[in-house]
C-alpha cells in the first residue's frame, strides 16, 4: 500500500502571513526546548492565539532535525496514510514503500532512522474520532525517541495528559505563554506606526495579550487617530471564530453569565438556571473558549466578556435586570457586599442596594472608610433621596464619613421609625448616631448616645459596630479630660475590634489609646502602643490614611522627654493627614503640641503667633494652652475654667510641684521646697518626663545642681538618657488577649521545650505549634521566643 495523495498545502507549513508581524524568539525557544525534551509538545490555546503562525515559523527555520508538517482535517479514516505523506514530504521515508500500511510498520521504519523527526500536527481540534488519537499514542510509544510530535489545538485532545505529565513526556505551551507581553504589544503597534504609550497600555490591558486582539487593535488604531481604541473592535472576529462555533445552549449560558467579572460556579448556576454550571465551566476552560479558572472561580476574557454583554443587550435586553437582581441576591447572601450593591445599583433598585448594606453590616465599613467602605460609597454615590429607612440610614452613614454633620443629622431625623425594625438596622443606627455626635465634637451627646446604645449593641453582638461605639465613647472621655476612663474604654474597644477581625478599626482604637496614655503621662505604655499601631499600619495602610493619633502620641511622648527632633518629625507626619484637621480633638492636640515645640525651641514669636489662632473647643486642653501662653507672652491664666473634668496629667502635677517649690524657697521654707523638688524628680523619673524641668525657673535648676541629695535623684535628666527607658518602666499592656492554647504553648516555651516537644505534649502538629508561636509574638509585640517569655513574666502571664 502506498501513501495517500494529500493536497500539498496540508503537508507543508504555511508561508509567512501577509501582514507585518513581530518576531518573538522566546516562543520559538520554548518550542525548541519542548521538542528536545519531550515526545509530545502541545500548543493548546483558543482561537486567534497565534498557534499556527508561531508553529509554522518554527518549522520553516528549524534546521537541527527533519520537520514534517500535516494540517489535520475532519477526515479520520486516512490518518496514518496522511502521516506517511507528510513524512515522505520531509524526506524521511519512501512514498512508494508498499510496507507502510499501519502503525506498527511505520514505527518500525522510524526506529531505523539515524536522527529524530519532528511531526507537526496542526489543528488537532478538527479531528472527531478517538481512534486517531489512539493511533497517535501507539505511534509515539512504538517509535521511541525517533519521533517528536508538535501538536496545535484549540481544545485539549483526548490523550491521557495526566499520565503524560506525571511521566514528564509532554511539554505544554498554553494561552498564558502565547499572550503578548507589554513590550511585544508596543513592538507590534510600532510596526503600524503607533507610538503613543497610553495606546500601548490600553491595548495590553484590554486584550490581555491575546494575539488576534492585539492585531485587531493595531488595525483599529491605525485606521483611526492612533490613540483611541474603539469599543467592539474585535466583535466581528469573536462572533465568527468563537461564538458561532458554540452550540445554542453554550451560547445562551455564556450570555447569561457575562454580567459578572468573577464567576463562582454556584453564581453561574443561579444566573443561567444550570445546576451543571460547574461541569460546563470546566469543559469550557479545557476547551479554550476564553473561560479561565482563577483561584477557585472562573472568569471570561475581558474582550469576550465585552462582546457577550453587547450581544446580550442586543438579543435579550429584557433579561438584564433579572440577571443583575439574581447576581445581587447571590452576592448579598454570600457576604459580597460590594458586588451586591453594584448590581442592585445598576438596576436602580436603591432600596435593595441599601438593604444589602444594612443587613450585611456594611455601615461599619462606610463609617470607617475601609477599602470595602470606599467601594460601597462609590457604588452608592448616585443614590437619590428615597422614602426608605435603609436608604436614609446609609446616606446618613456616608454623610458622617464625609464629615457632613448637618446632612447626617437631618437624615437620621428623617429615618426615625415608630415600628419594629431588624436588629441589624438598630445596631447600624446606633453606630451612626454615636459617630455623628463624635464628629460634631459634643462630649456630652457622644457619651449619652454611646451609653444608650450599649444595650442594643450588646444584644446584637456585632463586634465591629460595638467597637466603633466604644472607640467613640473612649475618645469622648479623652476629649472631656477623663483620661483614666478614656484609657479603660479604649482598651475595651481595641479588644472588641480584635474579636471582630477588623484590622482598620483595631488600628484606629489602638492609636487613640496610645494618645490617651500619653496624655495621662504613661509615656512608656503610650510609646509601646504607638509603635505597635505604626507596625500594624505599615503592613496594610497607605501613609496618607494612617491614624493621626499615632503621630500625635509619638509627638507628645517626644516633647515630654525633650526629643525635639522626634517631635518635629511626628508633627510633620500628622500635619499631612486629613484627620488631623477635620477632627476637633486631634486638631486641638496638634495645635497644643505645635505651640509646645516652638516654645521648647525658644521660638517665642512663633508660639505667640500660633496662640493667636482660634482656641480649641476641648476644655481640658485649655489649661495646657494657657500654661504655654504664660510661658511665651501675655499671661492668659484665668481666662477659662481650668478645673477640667478628670485627672491632671503627670506633667502638670510636676509643674505644680516645681512652682510650689520655688514659692516656698523664696519664702524661706527650704525644707518643704527641697521636698517638692524631690517629689517632682521622683514623679518624672519613671517615665522620663523632662519637659517640666526644661521650663522651670533657673533658680530651681541651680538648687538641684548644688544639692547633693537632689543631684543624685536627677541623674536621669542627663542628655545621654534622652530617649532611653528606665528598667523599672512597666511593659505596654496587651491589647489582644492570648488564647488558652497560646498560654499553654507559652508556658512550655518558658520550660525550654522545643517545638517538636511542645507538639508531642499537646497532641498537635509542629506547624500548628509554629502558628501559635507566631500569634504569641505578634500579640506580645516581640520578635523572639526568649523575648516573649521575658514579656510574659513581666505581665504575670506565666
Amino acid at each position: 500500500m502506498t501513501v495517500s495523495a494529500v493536497p500539498p498545502d496540508r503537508i507543508r507549513p504555511p508561508g509567512p502571513p501577509p501582514f507585518r508581524v513581530v518576531q518573538r524568539p522566546r516562543l520559538l525557544d520554548l518550542i525548541s526546548r519542548g521538542v528536545r525534551e519531550a515526545p509530545l509538545t502541545l500548543v493548546s490555546a483558543g482561537a486567534g492565539s497565534g498557534k499556527t503562525v508561531l508553529t509554522a515559523a518554527w518549522a520553516r527555520h528549524h534546521r537541527q532535525t527533519p520537520v514534517a508538517w500535516l494540517s489535520l482535517s475532519d477526515r479520520d479514516d486516512t490518518f496514518i496514510p496522511d502521516v506517511c505523506s507528510a513524512l515522505a514530504g520531509a524526506g524521511v521515508l519512501d512514498a512508494d514503500d508498499p510496507h507502510l500500511t499501519d502503525v506498527e510498520a511505520l514505527s518500525a521504519h522510524l526506529l531505523l532512522l539515524d536522527e529524530p523527526v519532528v511531526l507537526v500536527l496542526d489543528a488537532a481540534d478538527r479531528v472527531r474520532r478517538q481512534v486517531v488519537f489512539e493511533q497517535l499514542g501507539r505511534l509515539l510509544d512504538a517509535a521511541g525517541d525517533r519521533l517528536r510530535v508538535l501538536m496545535t489545538t484549540r481544545a485539549d485532545p483526548p490523550l491521557p495528559l495526566h499520565r503524560l505529565r506525571l511521566e514528564g513526556t509532554v511539554s505544554e505551551i498554553r494561552s498564558d505563554d502565547l499572550a503578548f507581553t507589554a513590550a511585544e504589544v508596543g513592538a507590534l503597534l510600532g510596526v503600524h506606526d503607533i507610538e503613543a504609550p497610553e495606546a500601548v497600555q490600553e491595548v495590553f490591558e484590554r486584550t490581555e495579550g491575546w494575539a488576534a486582539g492585539v492585531r485587531l487593535a493595531a488595525l483599529a488604531l491605525w485606521a483611526g487617530d492612533h490613540k483611541t481604541l474603539p469599543t467592539g473592535f474585535a466583535a466581528d472576529y469573536l462572533a465568527a471564530e468563537v461564538f458561532a462555533g458554540l452550540d445554542r445552549d453554550d451560547r445562551d449560558f455564556l450570555l447569561r453569565i457575562s454580567l459578572v467579572d468573577e464567576l463562582p460556579a454556584e453564581l453561574a448556576a443561579a444566573l443561567a438556571d444550570r445546576p451543571d454550571a460547574d461541569s460546563v465551566l470546566r469543559r469550557m476552560a479545557i476547551g479554550n473558549t476564553f473561560v479561565q479558572p482563577v483561584h477557585g472561580h472562573y472568569r471570561i476574557h475581558g474582550l469576550v466578556r465585552e462582546f457577550l454583554r453587547a450581544e446580550l443587550a442586543r438579543t435579550l435586553p429584557g433579561a438584564i435586570d433579572d440577571l443583575r437582581r439574581r447576581a445581587a441576591d447571590w452576592y448579598g447572601a454570600n457576604g459580597r457586599l460590594v458586588q451586591a450593591v453594584s448590581h442592585a445599583a445598576e438596576t436602580g433598585d436603591w432600596e435593595r442596594a441599601a438593604g444589602f448594606v444594612v443587613t450585611g453590616l456594611g455601615v461599619g465599613d462606610l463609617l470607617l472608610r475601609t477599602g470595602v467602605g470606599t467601594e460601597l460609597a462609590r457604588g452608592l454615590s448616585d443614590m437619590p433621596a428615597v422614602d426608605s429607612v435603609d436608604v436614609q440610614l446609609v446616606r446618613a452613614a456616608i454623610a458622617v464619613a464625609n464629615d457632613d454633620v448637618t446632612a447626617a443629622r437631618q437624615l437620621l431625623a428623617d429615618c426615625a421609625v415608630d415600628h419594629p425594625v431588624s436588629g441589624d438596622w438598630s445596631a447600624s443606627a446606633a453606630a451612626v448616631t454615636t459617630l455623628l455626635y463624635d464628629k460634631s465634637g459634643s462630649v456630652d451627646q457622644t457619651l449619652l448616645a454611646a451609653r444608650a446604645q450599649r444595650e442594643e449593641l450588646a444584644a446584637h453582638g456585632n463586634a465591629v459596630l460595638n467597637a466603633l461605639v466604644l472607640g467613640a465613647e473612649g475618645k469622648a472621655h479623652l476629649r472631656g479630660g477623663d483620661l483614666d476612663v478614656a484609657c479603660a474604654v479604649l482598651t475595651d474597644a481595641v479588644r472588641t475590634a480584635a474579636t471582630g477581625d477588623c484590622a482598620d478599626l483595631r488600628l484606629l482604637c489602638l492609636a487613640t489609646l496610645a494618645l490617651a496614655e500619653a496624655c495621662r503621662g504613661h509615656l512608656s505604655r503610650a510609646q509601646g502602643l504607638a509603635d505597635t499601631a505604626e507596625r500594624l499600619a505599615a503592613e496594610s495602610v497607605a501613609a496618607a490614611e494612617r491614624p493621626a493619633a499615632t503621630h500625635l502620641a509619638h509627638a507628645w511622648v517626644a516633647l515630654e522627654r525633650q526629643d525635639l527632633a522626634g517631635a518635629q518629625q511626628s508633627l510633620d507626619r500628622a500635619r499631612r493627614l486629613r484627620e488631623t484637621h477635620s477632627d476637633h480633638l486631634f486638631s486641638s492636640m496638634f495645635s497644643l503640641l505645635s505651640v509646645r515645640l516652638m516654645r521648647d525651641r525658644g521660638d517665642r514669636i512663633g508660639a505667640r503667633g500660633a496662640l493667636a489662632d482660634p482656641e480649641p473647643p476641648d476644655s481640658w486642653l485649655r489649661r495646657s494652652i494657657d500654661a504655654e501662653a504664660a510661658g511665651v507672652g501675655p499671661n492668659r491664666a484665668g481666662r477659662h475654667d481650668t478645673t477640667g473634668r478628670g485627672t491632671i496629667t503627670a506633667s502638670q502635677q510636676m509643674q505644680e510641684l516645681l512652682d510650689q517649690a520655688l514659692a516656698e524657697w523664696l519664702d524661706g521654707n527650704v525644707r518643704d521646697g527641697r521636698s517638692d523638688i524631690a517629689k517632682a524628680l521622683s514623679l518624672g523619673r519613671a517615665e522620663r518626663l523632662r519637659r517640666p524641668f526644661a521650663h522651670t525657673s533657673g533658680r530651681i535648676r541651680a538648687i538641684i545642681r548644688n544639692d547633693a541629695a537632689l543631684r543624685s535623684l536627677a541623674g536621669w535628666l542627663g542628655p545621654d538618657e534622652l530617649t532611653t527607658g528606665d528598667p523599672s518602666d512597666g511593659p505596654a499592656p496587651i491589647v489582644e488577649e492570648l488564647s488558652e492554647r497560646e498560654l499553654e504553648v507559652l508556658r512550655l516555651l518558658a520550660a525550654l521545650r522545643t517545638t517538636t516537644e511542645i507538639a508531642a505534649e499537646l497532641f498537635i502538629s509542629v506547624n500548628t505549634v509554629k502558628s501559635h508561636i507566631r500569634n504569641i509574638l505578634r500579640k506580645l509585640s516581640v520578635s523572639s521566643r526568649n523575648e516573649s517569655v521575658r514579656r510574659a513574666w513581666d505581665l504575670n502571664l506565666i
